[in-house]
């Protein structure tokens, strides 16, 4: 009966010490900024353009959970988990794209051009990004998503900085530009 619980001991005890060689674990992260790019895109053969923004987040900080276990599934998984995995801490609530210009005669410089943005991923056009907001989320740290609009300015020779605001659940904001964006 010793026996059999001294080989329960040393197993539980291999298992902390298996367990403790994954460190800090750091299932969740956050951004403070957005990396933005932006290209033209061919959508029709009479060479009908769009312009797609690419938001990825930056400044990236990964966070630790509030409380560990003591067995973690990594112990029996044989593996720990990446940093991040468990996707951002706070989630997206709202995406705002802002034009230094006007863009046309209803939406003036300043004012949220999302109700014209659509998600590049999804099959169809479907609804725009301020009513799809939670088919943005970024899932792991490196993710991005894709918005595009179809539409074009008023005057389409001009040149557009456009800043992209993500607001979090935590209230916080992350925002974006890029210079240099011209429609066709």
């Amino acid at each position: 009966m010793k026996k059999k619980l001294g080989v329960l001991a040393l197993l539980c005890g291999g298992l902390q010490l298996f367990d403790a060689c994954c460190g800090d674990i750091k299932p969740f992260f956050d951004y403070h900024q957005l990396l933005i790019t932006s290209d033209l895109l061919v959508l029709t053969p009479s060479q009908d353009t769009v312009v797609t923004l690419r938001v990825q987040p930056g400044d990236v900080e990964y966070i630790s959970s509030i409380a560990q276990p003591v067995f973690t599934p990594s112990a029996y998984g044989n593996s720990c988990p990446l940093p991040g995995e468990d996707g951002a801490k706070y989630k997206m609530e709202a995406v705002e794209i802002l034009a230094d210009k006007d863009f046309n005669d209803t939406l003036p410089a300043g004012k949220s051009l999302s109700s014209i943005f659509f998600n590049g991923r999804a099959a169809s056009i479907g609804l725009p990004i301020t009513q799809t907001v939670s088919d943005l989320e970024f899932p792991n740290a490196d993710w991005d998503f894709v918005v595009f609009t179809p539409e074009k300015p008023s005057q389409p020779d001009q040149t557009f900085s456009l800043t992209v605001k993500v607001t979090k659940s935590d209230g916080s904001v992350a925002t974006g530009k890029i210079n240099g964006v011209k429609f066709r």
